[in-house]
């Protein structure tokens, strides 16, 4: 007879995550409240900090700490001209990966790339909802290719 096992664990568990940070100004002046067109000329910059760990009291485990922040200013023009707001968001994810893979190909990929792809829909969607609570509406955000992100900016830190 099979033993009952509660299904096939995965190599990369996300446990939980907390959005903690958003700065978020709006200019403050008549054409910005004024403002109605949709709002989809972003200038943007990412940051993703090295990864934390500690040990899990299970020995199969390790905890990984991930995190991820976008700072952005909308503007009225494609020019990227007449800036209306600004801010800053940043999330903070907990990962749980197995010890035997964290060192091999998939553990340095789940690392590098799965656990900021997995934050950055909840990032967008906090982006989002804070410029709709604004009063800008429903906003244009587009999406990110997260692996391409990260290997610019680590070409950007070897220049």
């Amino acid at each position: 007879m099979q033993e009952d096992k509660p299904g096939c664990l995965a190599d990369l568990e996300f446990l939980s995550y907390k959005v903690d940070k958003i700065d978020f100004n709006v200019k403050n002046n008549t054409d910005v409240l004024q403002y109605k067109a949709p709002l989809s000329n972003f200038r943007f910059s990412f940051g993703i900090p090295p990864f934390e760990s500690i040990n899990d009291t299970n020995n199969e485990y390790k905890i990984l700490i991930c995190k991820f922040g976008i700072k952005l200013k909308a503007f009225a023009s494609e020019k990227y001209e007449n800036q209306l707001a600004e801010g800053e968001f940043c999330i903070t994810g907990l990962f749980r990966i197995k010890k035997e893979i964290e060192h091999t190909q998939n553990g340095t990929y789940f690392e590098k790339y799965t656990m900021p792809a997995i934050l950055f829909p909840y990032l967008r969607a906090t982006i989002t909802t804070t410029f709709a609570t604004a009063g800008f509406g429903a906003i244009i955000f587009p999406l990110i290719n997260v692996k391409n992100l990260v290997d610019d900016i680590d070409k950007s830190k070897k220049v």
